[in-house]
């Protein structure tokens, strides 16, 4: 996993290796891809649901 998260900040830092590719359009493609991984990120971990039920969880200790 902290792999992942150095190859994503790299991202953000270096140009490729191959191809010629404008910064402008680098950067915009980059926080595109961002947003969209925190806005699924947002909905999978939705805030409250059956995971903060007090009864659920007192079910449990039992």
């Amino acid at each position: 996993m902290a792999d992942d998260a150095l190859h994503g900040r790299n991202a953000f830092a270096y140009f490729p290796l191959l191809g010629d590719v404008e910064p402008l359009p680098k950067y915009l493609h980059n926080m595109a891809m961002l947003a969209t991984v925190l806005t699924a990120g947002a909905i999978a971990l939705p805030v409250g649901g059956s995971r903060n039920n007090s009864t659920t969880t007192k079910e449990r200790a039992l």
